[in-house]
């Protein structure tokens, strides 16, 4: 995906829960993150070969400088790490916030090409810790990878013209597909579907696995967690997830921009993949919400 105008510097990429169209297991992955374009694709395990994706998956994406935000009622903090491949690392944030914080995170390297689940857990007010997943009959590589992660504060915000929510569920109640999975309700219809945003913020099993949106609407979603399936096909222990929603809400606010604020939101790509020119004006004020399209560049391993 490529920008019209390059960031000052190589931002932050955050990718929201793929939906499930194709109905197997796959992973994500992120790469090449430079100042005017990024890679992403959906990468299937090792052992299914590398099977063709008949049906157009998609998901969405955030892209925003690294440093701490006010969203109204939302603090957020984006930031990068880097993940040794064969242990859990602690991430610790630049500043604690007042409250724990949803964390969404995602690989944007590929030192090693496996596919991979990052798997977020034990998320408190100074930190969290996260752990790269590799199917059960893989052998990582050593060495790190880098991730990009947004925490964020429960409650309401406002990003441009569109509404940020963040909420977490329960624990123990994101299933896998063959119980349902976990239905989201927003608490709010939005003016048209939105951008979709999560990740697990426990390890209540060690089974790699990553979330899949099984369906949306204005007002809903409902999440599986799809686990790999190389050594076992026994069920996992159902999770707690954190949730980010961004999107219209059917009286759009009107702005009065600063340099804290973001600027503009507009999809990267239209339905046909062709490009669609964006300002960055602003520089490090720039948020860039995008996704609901076909523009995703699918790489080869």
């Amino acid at each position: 995906t490529m920008l019209s105008e390059p960031f000052i510097s190589s931002p932050a990429v955050l990718t929201g829960i793929p939906t499930y169209r194709n109905k197997m297991p796959l992973s994500l992955r992120v790469r090449n993150v430079k100042p005017r374009t990024f890679d992403a694709k959906l990468d299937s395990w090792e052992y299914q070969h590398t099977p063709k994706l008949a049906n157009p998956d998609t998901l969405a994406y955030l892209i925003l400088p690294y440093g701490s935000y006010t969203w109204g009622g939302v603090k957020a903090e984006a930031g990068k790490a880097l993940v040794g491949n064969s242990s859990c690392t602690e991430i610790v944030f630049a500043e604690p916030f007042n409250e724990v914080p949803v964390v969404i995170a995602n690989q944007v390297t590929d030192n090693d090409m496996a596919a991979t689940a990052v798997r977020v857990f034990d998320v408190t007010c100074k930190g969290f810790k996260v752990k790269l997943q590799y199917e059960a009959k893989a052998t990582p590589s050593e060495g790190d990878e880098t991730i990009h992660y947004l925490a964020a504060t429960t409650g309401t915000g406002l990003l441009g013209d569109k509404e940020i929510r963040v909420g977490r569920t329960p624990d123990y109640v994101v299933t896998d597909n063959l119980d349902g999975g976990y239905t989201i309700d927003f608490g709010i219809s939005y003016a048209n579907l939105p951008h979709v945003f999560g990740a697990m913020q426990t390890m209540n099993d060690t089974i790699t696995s990553t979330l899949r949106m099984k369906s949306r609407s204005v007002s809903s979603a409902t999440i599986i967690k799809d686990r790999e399936k190389s050594a076992s096909h026994s069920r996992v222990t159902p999770e707690q997830m954190g949730w980010i929603v961004i999107g219209h809400t059917r009286t759009s606010p009107v702005l009065n921009l600063s340099n804290q604020e973001c600027l503009f939101d507009e999809p990267i790509h239209d339905s046909s993949g062709k490009a669609v020119y964006v300002n960055n004006t602003e520089k490090h004020s720039v948020y860039i919400v995008g996704g609901n399209h076909k523009g995703i560049k699918l790489l080869k391993k």
